[in-house]
């Protein structure tokens, strides 16, 4: 299976005025790797030009994306698939700009590696009341269909996805198991390697896990650093939102409001530019693993997943 040393990032601009997958490659700015024997070596692409637009329907909306891919020159790895795919079109009301997801795919074994589908803007919360599917979501349907296509028999991907905010990062797989109940990708039929815990923390998040209010601020006040710039900031804010709680506190309605207050926040910073750093999302950040942990959830070994289609 091919690795790559960096995942590729969100992609935005207009593909069509790229003439191959190694320009976009190279204007996503990453080093794209392979793994051989404990030394990295650089895989070399031959040069596809274009590329093949399709379409697919889901839930009645019709998304025009764009697959191009390239195979590998290196001789070693002659079987293995580079295949990227973007949506140009149809999307626009949901989100701004061209997004895209990586699939590497194994000839051999026919075992594909899903990369790239995070860092999306509109993942989590999309403005357009019409559109079910968020960006990611739509672009893991396609990805999806695309193996279905090319005989694929199993997907493997890492969770790694993270909400960004200024100043800071949220793991989404900690923040969607104690709002969710699940892991992201389990939406998709992916399963965990170790499904019983998954199955676990989802039963735990029906019980609806509840918190003392006292025991949050203890946990805040664990993790707050007090040196830090801004921390006076974070902690009155801290303060202010915690007093809105009697004593017990559902951890799911918590971490969710928490969650909202930061990406409206987020929004104001992104339209005023006068300001660095998003205190709701740094509140978030500090308390995001100890109320997992506090809540009763089972943390999971790594944040490999998989799915069967054949």
């Amino acid at each position: 299976m091919l690795l790559s040393n960096h995942l590729i990032k969100l992609y935005k601009n207009d593909t069509s005025q790229l003439s191959s997958i190694l320009d976009i490659f190279y204007n996503i700015k990453t080093d794209f790797q392979i793994v051989s024997k404990s030394k990295n070596k650089y895989l070399h692409f031959e040069n596809q030009q274009g590329g093949e637009i399709k379409n697919l329907s889901i839930d009645s909306n019709k998304y025009y994306y764009n697959v191009e891919y390239a195979k590998p020159l290196n001789k070693e790895y002659k079987s293995n698939e580079v295949y990227l795919i973007t949506i140009n079109e149809g999307i626009r009301g949901c989100a701004k700009g061209t997004f895209g997801g990586l699939i590497l795919i194994d000839n051999k074994t026919h075992h594909a590696n899903i990369q790239s589908v995070s860092d999306y803007s509109e993942c989590i919360v999309c403005d357009n009341p019409n559109i079910k599917y968020k960006v990611g979501a739509i672009i893991m349907q396609i990805m999806i269909y695309e193996c279905k296509q090319l005989k694929i028999k199993k997907i493997t991907l890492e969770d790694n996805s993270k909400k960004y905010f200024s100043g800071c990062s949220i793991e989404l797989i900690y923040y969607r198991t104690m709002a969710q109940g699940m892991p992201y990708y389990t939406k998709f039929g992916f399963k965990h390697i170790t499904p019983l815990k998954v199955r676990n923390n989802e039963t735990n998040w029906n019980t609806k896990p509840i918190i003392t209010k006292s025991k949050i601020i203890k946990l805040f006040d664990n993790n707050i650093d007090k040196n830090i710039k801004d921390s006076n900031d974070i902690i009155k804010l801290f303060n202010k939102f915690v007093d809105k709680y009697t004593d017990n506190i559902i951890v799911s309605d918590f971490v969710i409001k928490l969650f909202d207050k930061a990406v409206k926040k987020e929004k104001d910073i992104s339209e005023k530019r006068n300001i660095k750093f998003n205190l709701y999302a740094k509140i978030l950040f500090l308390l995001l693993k100890d109320l997992y942990i506090e809540a009763g959830y089972i943390l999971l070994p790594d944040n490999k997943f998989f799915l069967y289609l054949l």
